[in-house]
């Protein structure tokens, strides 16, 4: 199931983000200088934060960032009151998240700057106050410690620390696990679980599906 979705097809390029998203500093915007997917996405220049009650079951929140160099820290959050996913992007690239003795730890993982990227924060379970991390398809951690922090609650928070350098957000997901996930390439097909149906998009309008023997 589909908890929420926003590719950011709407308005032109500099209005106010909209939708189900809240500005709660600096601005976001609808823009057309860097682009996923369609003709727009969103211009990150501040906090933008969109309402999503934390779930028993597990969950996957994924969207596609596209950050440049000069950028200095990205902030991502979800929480339920006590523990919080939180995952940052420094200026070099690197992923790090906070884990339960709010101790910063850093993956060893760099995203690509000044490109499309696909995070995912997949597993999303605060019974186990876990979850898992992926980067353009390729799942690079299980079962990551959540923080103890009782921000970002029942939201997930997008954060450009750095409001003199942009960066873009596009196709914004949460789903259910077995839901399927966009990928850019055939060749790097999966799905929020390793289950037997593979949607793989070449940014057609229109989404194809495949098995995963089909797929290979």
């Amino acid at each position: 199931m589909i908890f929420l979705s926003d590719d950011f097809e709407r308005g032109v390029d500099g209005d106010a983000v909209g939708g189900s998203w809240t500005v709660a500093a600096g601005a976001a915007t609808i823009s057309t200088d860097y682009v996923y997917a369609g003709t727009r996405s969103c211009q990150n220049n501040g906090i933008m934060e969109i309402p999503l009650t934390h779930l028993d079951n597990s969950y996957s929140v994924s969207f596609w960032i596209y950050k440049k160099a000069a950028c200095t820290h990205v902030a991502i959050g979800h929480g339920d009151g006590v523990h919080s996913v939180i995952v940052y992007i420094y200026t070099d690239g690197s992923i790090n998240y906070i884990n339960l003795a709010n101790v910063t730890v850093d993956t060893g993982i760099d995203i690509s700057l000044d490109s499309w990227q696909l995070i995912e924060i997949n597993n999303i379970n605060f019974t186990t106050t876990t979850f898992d991390l992926w980067l353009n398809g390729i799942k690079l951690f299980d079962d990551l410690q959540m923080a103890t922090n009782a921000g970002q609650v029942n939201l997930v928070y997008l954060r450009n620390v750095d409001t003199a350098h942009d960066i873009y957000i596009d196709n914004f997901m949460v789903k259910s696990l077995g839901e399927v996930i966009c990928k850019p390439s055939k060749a790097n097909y999966y799905t929020t679980q390793e289950h037997d149906l593979t949607f793989y998009n070449t940014k057609e309008a229109i989404p194809k599906y495949y098995d995963t023997e089909a797929a290979e």
